[in-house]
């Protein structure tokens, strides 16, 4: 499979959905921080325009570079099929991290009065949501096609 049918996949794989679940934790730790209501979804929204507009130029260089045969059969290979799968599972993993870690910064002083129990108690949530992403990334990977 080349970069570029990876790019234009509808299997409805979704790997951008822990991105965005990211994205809106750092929007929701900018607007409570800065105690703004309008910093936060901002500074995310930007952020994730430059993250996507950035992915889209990798796709489109990528596309003329396929045209020549050594690139070609580098994006042919299971080297390049493995490196898909690594990244795939490094943003799962990121992105549900991300957003358990988030959510055990409320959690855990209502879980636990010391302060050893509270990072022990975000350290495993964070743990627990990185396990997760890496769950559902492995699930979301052996899908048929839907499309």
């Amino acid at each position: 499979m080349e970069l570029s049918d990876i790019a234009r996949d509808e299997r409805g794989t979704l790997y951008e959905i822990p991105i965005m679940i990211a994205f809106v934790g750092v929007a929701l730790a900018i607007g409570i921080g800065e105690r703004s209501w309008w910093k936060g979804p901002v500074y995310a929204a930007l952020g994730m325009a430059v993250l996507f507009g950035a992915v889209v130029a990798c796709v489109a260089v990528t596309e003329k570079l396929e045209e020549i045969p050594l690139l070609s059969k580098l994006l042919g290979s299971r080297v390049w099929d493995r490196a898909g799968a690594l990244f795939g599972y490094a943003l799962g993993v990121l992105g549900c991290g991300a957003l358990a870690a988030f959510v055990s910064i409320f959690a855990a002083p209502m879980l636990s009065d010391t302060t050893q129990g509270q990072l022990a108690l975000m350290r495993g949530m964070a743990l627990a949501g990185a396990a997760c992403g890496a769950f559902i990334t492995y699930r979301a990977r052996r899908q048929p096609p839907r499309f």
